[in-house]
């Protein structure tokens, strides 16, 4: 049986086809990678624009990753920007808006991208929300995040080449989709793990089961899956 990573290889002929095929596939149709279908990208470090140290960041940042693993969530790190400043950034899928604002008022952040398949399915459209007001301390009430501007990026704007999807022709990110090659990765440990544990040959089957269905025994499978 095929594995993930072999649906994508047998899929591409080069690299930059292959990253097109992550997203096309593995994100936005779902249909081998657990119905993956939005993601969103933020960051833990330096709450309210604040420049911390190394250290203050780093834990910060296991904060967060230890966090996300507590709620079940796949996520990756990738480098990010802001105000010219290299940060840490993380990719969590499947995190809903109004979940994704929860996380981003505890860790006090400026903005986040949110990013979801567009109507064609041929590309998604990713939103940028800000505090209110930039340059006050973010708030719930007095000074809740807001869509600030959104853009349908398509496929071909996800590269390794350095260059950045501008939402709204105002705020900029850079999109690498190297990003999906480890959250592929990590889900196909979980699938070992999960197979191996209760001696499970259908992998198609299992991704199924673990994302559609319910009961105890799905949930101890869940558990395994998401210690990867």
């Amino acid at each position: 049986m095929k594995s993930l990573q072999e649906y994508i290889q047998e899929a591409s002929i080069n690299a930059k086809k292959r990253n097109v095929r992550f997203i096309q596939d593995f994100m936005l149709n779902g249909k081998n990678a657990g119905k993956i279908g939005s993601f969103v990208i933020f960051t833990a470090e330096n709450p309210n624009t604040q420049t911390l140290t190394r250290k203050e960041n780093d834990k910060l940042r296991k904060e967060l990753a230890k966090e996300l693993k507590r709620c079940h969530y796949i996520h990756v790190p990738v480098k990010g920007f802001f105000d010219g400043n290299e940060e840490q950034s993380t990719v969590v899928f499947n995190m809903r808006l109004d979940v994704a604002k929860e996380f981003n008022y505890k860790y006090q952040q400026t903005s986040f991208f949110y990013l979801y398949p567009n109507k064609s399915n041929d590309g998604f459209i990713a939103e940028y929300w800000e505090k209110t007001d930039s340059k006050k301390p973010v708030d719930r009430v007095r000074n809740p995040y807001i869509k600030k501007g959104e853009t349908d990026v398509q496929h071909e704007g996800a590269d390794n080449e350095g260059n950045y999807t501008l939402i709204a022709n105002k705020y900029k990110f850079h999109f690498d989709s190297s990003m999906f090659t480890e959250a592929i990765d990590t889900i196909e440990k979980g699938l070992d793990v999960v197979c191996e544990k209760f001696n499970i040959e259908d992998r198609d089957w299992l991704i199924d089961h673990l994302t559609n269905s319910i009961g105890q025994k799905v949930s101890v499978m869940r558990s395994y899956f998401y210690q990867q």
